[in-house]
C-alpha cells in the first residue's frame, strides 16, 4: 500500500507499528495491516512503515 504523507493525527508510534493506525489505541492483540511508503526528504528517498490495527478496527474493515 503506498499512501500520501500522514496527516497531524498520524503519531510516530503508528508508523513504527507499535499503535494502531486505524485509531491509535495500543492495546494488544495488535494484527499486521501492511506496508506504507511515505516520501523521504528528498525525491529519491523512500521510507516503508510495517503497520498494526486493533482487533476492533480489524472487524470494522479499517485494515487498509
Amino acid at each position: 500500500m503506498t499512501a500520501t504523507p500522514p496527516d497531524q493525527d498520524t503519531s510516530p508510534a503508528r508508523l513504527r507499528g507499535e499503535a494502531c493506525f486505524a485509531c491509535g489505541s495500543t492495546e494488544p492483540p495488535l494484527h499486521p495491516n501492511g506496508t506504507i511508503t511515505l516520501p523521504g526528504d528528498t525525491p529519491d528517498v523512500v521510507h516503508d512503515f510495517d503497520t498494526v490495527v486493533c482487533s476492533s478496527d480489524l472487524e470494522l474493515g479499517r485494515d487498509r
